[in-house]
């Protein structure tokens, strides 16, 4: 009996990809991000996690913050209660990336103002030097690589065992899931935290660029520069408004340019 117990102890401890023939379908992967928002910052200022949902055979997945996916639900419900919850939301970053593996793909969507709007980058590759380095996390077998992109050098460690080309962000093109993946000056860090079987996220974002508008990569960026230089662009008949009422936004709109920092992930795109 105390064999069974202990043999059952052993198989509820070991990660369900680890045997061969994994199952690939349906994973919704948590990662928790921590990063400086200021560059000048002597270590990690901000802390937040995100949901990679990848779809059945690896062909889609989608990238979010939990944050954001919690705010999105609560808008398509609507009414007091969902604007009531909303308020409560600390919203970490508003951006989506949704990525078919079948056509190399990437959709970049974000929300400017009350506007959503996106941009392509077709046939989508990331180059890996891959090393013999070997060592675990949460159980899993990882390997490491390394590559620059971005305007940044990366490494990364990912599960041999899980033979999924994703990762958190815009991560792709190992031969396994990204576990963990940091800069050289660890400005940012992903650290994977759980796995599990679902389809919940992507299942909400069927069509993610439904309502979005297109645009090129340069208009996407001069756009978010402008936001971040005048974020009272935004705001619907602010010329109208009582200087009372301009000098409350101010403030809040300070303290957001703070939050948001001077150090994006990107520092060059692809």
């Amino acid at each position: 009996m105390k064999f069974k117990i202990l043999l059952f102890f052993l198989i509820a401890s070991t990660p369900f990809f680890s045997q061969k023939g994994v199952d690939i379908n349906d994973l919704l992967i948590t990662y928790q991000l921590d990063y400086k928002n200021d560059s000048t910052a002597s270590g990690y200022t901000n802390h937040d996690n995100y949901y990679l949902n990848i779809s059945e055979n690896a062909e889609k997945s989608i990238f979010i913050s939990v944050n954001k996916k919690k705010s999105d639900s609560l808008a398509k419900i609507g009414g007091i209660y969902a604007l009531f919850e909303l308020k409560k939301i600390k919203l970490d970053s508003s951006y989506k990336i949704f990525y078919n593996s079948k056509s190399r793909d990437l959709f970049t969507i974000d929300d400017v103002g009350s506007n959503q709007f996106y941009y392509v980058s077709k046939n989508y590759r990331i180059t890996w030097k891959i090393t013999d380095e070997r060592k675990k996390i949460l159980n899993y077998n990882c390997i490491k690589a390394t590559s620059e992109i971005f305007g940044r050098k990366w490494t990364a460690w990912f599960i041999s065992d899980l033979p999924i080309p994703e990762g958190p962000y815009k991560f792709k093109d190992l031969p396994g899931l990204i576990a963990e993946i940091y800069d050289d000056h660890f400005n940012y860090k992903f650290s994977i935290l759980e796995i599990k079987k679902s389809n919940e996220v992507l299942a909400g974002y069927i069509d993610p660029i439904k309502n979005a508008k297109e645009i090129t990569v340069k208009e996407f960026n001069k756009m978010k520069k402008e936001m971040y230089e005048n974020p009272y662009i935004t705001i619907p008949n602010y010329d109208l408004l009582e200087d009372r009422m301009k000098e409350r936004l101010k403030s809040v709109m300070e303290i957001r340019k703070k939050e948001i920092g001077n150090n994006p992930i990107e520092l060059i795109n692809q």
